[in-house]
């Protein structure tokens, strides 16, 4: 499929996309998806082998189908959830199964792409960048999903960071309780499948440990952000409310210093054959950036086979067809 196809497909399920957000009244969220998903791929782009209709498909795959997953277990499960508390069950839905179900949803849909990475040879050829990527555009199809059911809502979220930099990071202020900050289902994901992906630069004893924090972090303040108007005030469940407000920033620092590290990794100890299609010079722009995305293929490759110089049988396929690639884009 060329170039010119995807663009077409592309545009095609946009308009789709934004007459449906203009006739369900949520066009506010689609504005903060687009903003969203624009920021991080060009402040990735040094970086970053994930295309961006690949971006796009994930998107979709959060918006359709992991979304869709996530409210049958959560129906399935309360269906048989007994009361807890007050509120005709609320607690037990706001504050337990909607943040464990979502969170774990979250987790559970990036370890498949991560592990369909593994299995076609393509893990070699990525990085906990591109993992985040895949895990903002899935969760940027979870956040519009919800905004179509919650298109009244109303949060604050002071701060160039909340507002622009991390959007849909929501705060609660409510009779006088701690602010409790949840940076939302984009950022939330994105968090998740980076601390996933530096899984490729640690070594196997804690190799998923910062997931594993990252993904009960997720949970525990999504839980305090559901749930703080069902628990009395004072409780000790709130000791932690503070620390909230940093995660935005944790989040966008991470991302940031992800960045550098792996533009450092992947401008070291470079081969001639990556030297040699770095002097071509694509005719058009589309041609360059597929040229620029399969460059960092083989980067990635690079860095991982060094460390792992044991799977280099298994990724002899998975590059061949990496240099066709790149032949046919420097051509």
């Amino acid at each position: 499929m060329s170039n010119l196809i995807r663009i077409i497909y592309f545009v095609i399920w946009f308009i789709v996309v934004l007459i449906s957000y203009a006739l369900l009244g949520v066009l506010p969220a689609l504005a903060n998806a687009l903003w969203f998903a624009a920021f991080y791929l060009l402040i990735t782009l040094p970086v970053r082998s994930l295309r961006v209709l690949a971006f796009a498909v994930f998107f979709f795959i959060g918006l359709l189908i992991i979304s869709h997953a996530t409210l049958l277990v959560q129906i399935i499960v309360g269906v048989v959830l007994p009361p807890m508390y007050s509120n005709a069950g609320k607690f037990a839905h706001l504050a337990l199964l909607a943040p464990i179900t979502e969170e774990t949803a979250k987790l559970v849909s990036v370890a498949l792409v991560l592990l369909i990475w593994k299995w076609t040879g393509a893990r070699i050829a990525f990085g906990a960048t591109d993992l985040m990527l895949v895990g903002l555009a899935i969760g940027i199809g979870l956040n519009v999903f919800e905004d179509m059911f919650l298109p009244n809502t109303q949060t604050a979220t002071p701060g160039i960071v909340t507002n622009i930099l991390v959007p849909w990071t929501e705060l609660q202020t409510t009779r006088g309780r701690p602010d409790i900050v949840f940076i939302g289902h984009a950022a939330s994901t994105a968090f998740i499948a980076l601390a996933l992906g530096w899984s490729r630069y640690l070594p196997k004893l804690v190799r998923y440990l910062p997931a594993l924090g990252v993904w009960a972090w997720m949970i525990w303040t999504h839980a305090l952000y559901n749930g703080q108007d069902l628990v009395d005030r004072g409780h000790i469940v709130f000791f932690t409310a503070p620390l909230t407000w940093i995660t935005p920033w944790v989040f966008l620092l991470a991302v940031l210093a992800t960045i550098v590290f792996e533009f450092v990794l992947l401008h070291r100890r470079v081969t001639d054959v990556e030297k040699q299609f770095g002097q071509t010079r694509p005719r058009d722009i589309l041609r360059w950036l597929e040229k620029h995305n399969v460059q960092r293929h083989l980067a990635y490759a690079r860095v991982w086979l060094r460390g792992n110089p044991q799977d280099r049988v298994k990724a002899e396929r998975y590059l061949s067809r990496v240099v066709a690639r790149l032949q046919r884009a420097a051509a």
